[in-house]
């Protein structure tokens, strides 16, 4: 919309405008009240409604004064018809019981307390930080490993998650922002102090707990799945697609990755590929060699060091690490990973200990790995639900499928 040589709502306007908008009681007792961002929204409704006004008187002219102007043959939609004006300043709504409805509303909605809508905001922002700051393995590796190094990584990525989602962590902020919400709320819906069972039971905090608990297993779900498919990703991307030995010194290895074109924007063209080898200079050879180290499209260098072991007696060299443990080691990093988030646990009876004394911590409901493959369920059986961890039994199984193709070729 342009809005360039368009008046503006002179100061007087503005002043009155302000002066209408806060004259409420509530605001009438706040000092400092902040109008910018609205008064820049009343400007911006004020442009477009002097834009229309000058469209529109500019089309009543005659198409010769319209030539050097418009476009020949631009025509606006017709105008809606006008809506009849209410004889009430009101919206009309069939006959209800507003009392009774209110209070209904009242009984069954958590949001009626200030205290409750701001934990509920804090809580959500503390699990958003959680997504966003926390991985459960790390992929963040550029150089070659050998096989107990990865594993030590990926151990210390897991412990580190634990920490960070545990009491001494996410779970100790949120139950800091709960206790720091309703502590001075006193006796009521929700009375962090409470030790009668049954009027627990029949309160509004066992609701928000319960709210809680599913934003909580939302969070710790997403979680899961963010990091289980970065690894996933990330350990495949070493795994080539084909493997063909011509001899021992030369391996052609296929690997299944997306090649950068001319027209994509990251992709550098090699340099001086139209001079000859032999005719290069140092300088110029220098950057090709650059070139093909940083390559976006070269293939991806090994992600573990094998050394060749010639034992005393034997003929034929063995590996440093036997590759079928190899591959078991990297799925069980991936079991460790995952039963990691089954120590997280659940508030309720963290913060109303007086109400779970004898009881144990609960922990929150996490994914776990099937051990077997799930079967579908008859279709007509209705009352049978499909496993719902099945996207973590493939992925394990497509982990698992690649890399024993890996190792064949060794």
């Amino acid at each position: 919309m342009p809005t360039e040589e368009l008046s503006e709502l002179d100061p007087e306007q503005i002043s009155r405008i302000i002066h209408m908008a806060t004259a409420s009681r509530y605001l009438k007792s706040r000092q400092n009240v902040d109008t910018t961002g609205i008064m820049y929204e009343v400007n911006q409704d004020f442009a477009r409604t002097m834009n229309k006004i000058i469209m529109e008187k500019t089309l009543e002219k005659s198409p010769e004064e319209l030539q050097d102007m418009i476009p020949a043959n631009l025509q606006l939609p017709e105008k809606a018809p006008p809506k009849e004006t209410p004889y009430f300043g009101m919206v009309p709504i069939p006959q209800h019981d507003f009392p009774e409805q209110f209070s209904n509303f009242c009984f069954k909605s958590l949001y009626i307390k200030e205290e409750a809508i701001r934990a509920m905001v804090e809580i959500r922002t503390e699990c958003n930080q959680l997504l966003a700051d926390n991985r459960i393995f790390n992929v963040a590796n550029t150089k070659h490993l050998r096989v107990e190094e990865f594993k030590q990584i990926q151990s210390s990525s897991i412990t580190h998650i634990g920490l960070n989602a545990g009491e001494s962590g996410w779970v100790g902020r949120l139950e800091q922002i709960i206790k720091n919400s309703f502590d001075d709320v006193g006796k009521g819906w929700f009375n962090i102090h409470e030790s009668a069972r049954e009027t627990y039971e029949f309160g509004k905090l066992k609701k928000f707990l319960t709210l809680v608990n599913f934003m909580m297993q939302d969070t710790v779900l997403t979680l899961c799945k963010e990091s289980v498919k970065e690894f996933v990703q990330f350990i495949l991307k070493f795994c080539p697609v084909s493997t063909k030995i011509v001899s021992t010194k030369e391996v052609h290895n296929t690997f299944d990755k997306v090649l950068l074109t001319p027209e994509d924007s990251d992709y550098e063209e090699m340099p001086f590929k139209d001079v000859a080898e032999k005719d290069r200079d140092e300088m110029q050879n220098t950057l090709v060699w650059l070139h093909k180290m940083f390559d976006k499209n070269k293939d991806p260098d090994p992600l573990f060091v094998l050394d060749l072991i010639l034992k005393p007696g034997h003929l034929i060299p063995t590996y440093s690490n036997n590759p079928e443990e190899i591959v078991k080691k990297i799925l069980n990093v991936f079991d460790d990973g995952i039963l990691c988030l089954q120590q997280i646990p659940q508030l309720e009876p963290i913060l109303l200990k007086n109400l779970f004394k004898t009881q144990g911590k609960k922990m929150l409901k996490a994914p776990l790995r099937p051990p077997t493959k799930p079967t579908p369920p008859d279709p007509n059986k209705k009352s049978l639900l499909p496993d719902e961890h099945t996207w973590l039994w493939e992925a394990f199984d497509t982990l698992r499928t690649a890399l024993t193709a890996a190792i064949e070729p060794l």
